[in-house]
């Protein structure tokens, strides 16, 4: 499961490519450090709450937006599944379909 920075930064990243912005120029209108930004989009860095504001006033967009709710995460995974299943060849597409019926079957 996913941490909160994590997603926070997923979510980061996605709105600057979207803007198709590098991460300098977010840092830039940030008023941060490349690197701070940088390791922010990885989880890797625990930002204060002061540069999660400017982060999100660097994007133009509200600090909520950096917090995607969790059905936005939910359709995430629903659309990793579907692009695996996609790719999958038949034994494994086979392997899925026990799968998804014994979770079924159990609950």
């Amino acid at each position: 499961m996913k941490t909160i920075l994590q997603i926070a930064g997923e979510q980061c990243r996605a709105l600057r490519k979207a803007r198709q912005w590098s991460i300098e120029a977010l840092a830039e209108k940030a008023h941060l450090h490349y690197r701070l930004v940088a390791e922010f989009e990885r989880g890797q860095r625990n930002v204060t709450l002061e540069n999660v504001d400017k982060i999100a006033k660097g994007l133009k967009v509200e600090v909520r937006d950096l917090f995607p709710p969790k059905t936005a995460l939910r359709h995430e995974r629903i659309q990793e599944l579907l692009a695996i299943v996609a790719l999958a060849d038949q034994k494994t597409l086979d392997l899925i379909t026990n799968i998804v019926k014994q979770f079924g079957q159990a609950g």
